[in-house]
């Protein structure tokens, strides 16, 4: 079996797919990772039962539950952590397949039961060992809905155009977009954001969609995560704009030790995504 090339071919397929999910294309963007995650499996599945030297074996079975997840195929991807860890991969590497398994666990805790996310809401999942059943450190997420918050102002400031002021938000955009928590739910630490304004607030035009604004947040998170900084510079052209979102998508980041994951949730079209955000505070450049 030729190993090298398929497993590139695998990666230049995950490579579209993820121009596919940026572009909004979801059910593109999944057969794409499919057919990745196919050829990923029966090459990591091949070096695996044919004892190859590591680290190829566990490199490979990682990549190819990291396709796997992206599929949504959770329990194959299940499988194959639990096969990579059942060998002896290196430190770095179990490390990572370790982390691949919390965001297993927060793909399920992100499907709670008799919750609806409405259309303009948005959940926040975090996950980790400072995380209990129901409960969290209070700086943890008091400090990630606080940037949360300013991003969303941020954001609409510079979809409307305005120049990037050093301090200071607009108090008609900060009227415009008040945040409400629902109550918390176990497992992973989980609340409901929806952005309000009072009844008798005038309209700003463009902020009447807060839809459109929390979508733009969330493919600029999920570009950074995936290190995609290039394509996160063409979206947001102004240096002092990009500098900032990058700056608030560090502190929404988890640190990989007290929190592994960030999640996000909405619902679009009668159906959930989910973005999570696993890459670490270090790990972020301006």
């Amino acid at each position: 079996m030729e190993v090298n090339k398929l497993h590139n071919e695998a990666m230049e397929l995950a490579e579209l797919a993820f121009i596919k999910k940026f572009n909004n294309d979801i059910e593109g963007a999944k057969l794409l990772f499919k057919k990745a995650f196919e050829i990923e499996k029966e090459i990591a599945l091949y070096t695996h039962n044919n004892n190859l030297e590591e680290p190829s074996r566990s490199v490979l079975l990682r990549s190819a539950a990291s396709l796997a997840i992206n599929s949504g195929e959770l329990r194959e991807a299940e499988k194959l952590i639990a096969l990579g860890l059942s060998e002896e991969p290196p430190f770095d590497i179990a490390e990572q397949l370790r982390n691949l398994l919390e965001e297993v666990n927060f793909e399920r805790h992100l499907k709670l039961k008799g919750i609806s996310i409405d259309m303009s809401e948005i959940q926040l999942t975090v996950v980790g060992p400072d995380v209990g059943f129901g409960m969290i450190r209070s700086d943890e997420f008091l400090d990630r809905i606080n940037t949360f918050e300013k991003l969303t102002q941020r954001t609409a400031e510079r979809k409307l155009g305005k120049p990037f002021r050093e301090k200071g938000i607009s108090k008609e955009i900060k009227k415009n977009f008040i945040p409400y928590l629902s109550v918390p739910r176990a497992a992973s630490f989980a609340i409901t954001i929806k952005f309000g304004k009072p009844d008798f607030q005038l309209k700003i035009p463009g902020t009447e969609n807060a839809i459109e604004i929390i979508e733009d947040i969330l493919n600029g998170i999920e570009m950074l995560n995936n290190s995609n900084e290039e394509l996160l510079k063409e979206k947001i052209k102004d240096e002092a704009y990009y500098r900032n979102f990058t700056a608030y998508a560090k502190k929404l980041a988890p640190d990989g030790e007290k929190i592994k994951i960030v999640g996000f949730t909405v619902t679009r079209d009668g159906k959930e995504k989910i973005f999570s955000l696993t890459r670490k505070k270090v790990n972020y450049q301006y």
